[in-house]
């Protein structure tokens, strides 16, 4: 931002598509140049969710690197150590907190040595979350976000109910994420929200349970 201020920024860079609008009210994004590609090209070579952010006024302003599809996976090697069936993952919220309860393992002085469910604050797993749910998360009339429904505040206490029921270790005040790929600090999780990235054969081969219960 300072570089862009100073009017010395890049040609070009990676932003969330949910700042492009920001960015482009403030005239440091251009839109791009039907010689480079088409809104037709465009729409032809990208799924509509994944571009509708970069639409403004009719002209794109970007294009999409990624897509971040929030799923659930799931250890059956951990499964079968805790006595739970790998082939009957968690169906529902309590569920989910009851079987990474007991997959949670700690040794004598209380560090976390097995994460049964590895989560964090992380924005779009609080959104599904809260989609799941049943939120929208826009309003429609106002059009500006809306997350002071019912649904996305008993959402939004279910992520906080797992740090407080236990299955999520606190540190200073937020949470440690292990990948089950034991990538950190050699810790292990049973259940693992994360974003499905070129990552899914990699993690003990194990099934992929898609999306929240």
């Amino acid at each position: 931002m300072p570089a862009l201020a100073a009017g010395s920024g890049p040609d070009t860079f990676q932003i969330p598509a949910g700042q492009v609008l920001t960015y482009a009210l403030s005239g440091v994004l251009q839109p791009l140049d039907a010689k480079v590609a088409s809104a037709k090209q465009i729409e032809a070579d990208f799924v509509p969710g994944s571009i509708e952010r970069l639409l403004i006024d009719g002209k794109y302003y970007g294009f999409p690197v990624d897509t971040q599809t929030i799923v659930l996976f799931y250890n059956p090697k951990l499964f079968k150590d805790a006595g739970l069936d790998p082939d009957k993952p968690p169906q529902t919220w309590d569920e989910t907190i009851k079987y990474a309860k007991l997959m949670t393992e700690r040794d004598a002085s209380g560090v976390t040595t097995q994460m049964g469910l590895a989560t964090g604050g992380y924005g779009p797993v609080i959104a599904s979350l809260m989609i799941r749910n049943g939120v929208s998360t826009w309003n429609a009339q106002a059009d500006l976000p809306d997350f002071d429904s019912p649904k996305a505040a008993e959402a939004l206490q279910f992520a906080a109910d797992i740090f407080d029921d236990g299955p999520v270790p606190r540190h200073n005040g937020a949470s440690i994420c292990y990948d089950l790929q034991d990538e950190v600090g050699g810790h292990e999780a049973g259940l693992d929200s994360s974003r499905a990235v070129q990552r899914l054969g990699d993690i003990h081969d194990a099934p992929v349970h898609h999306g929240y219960p």
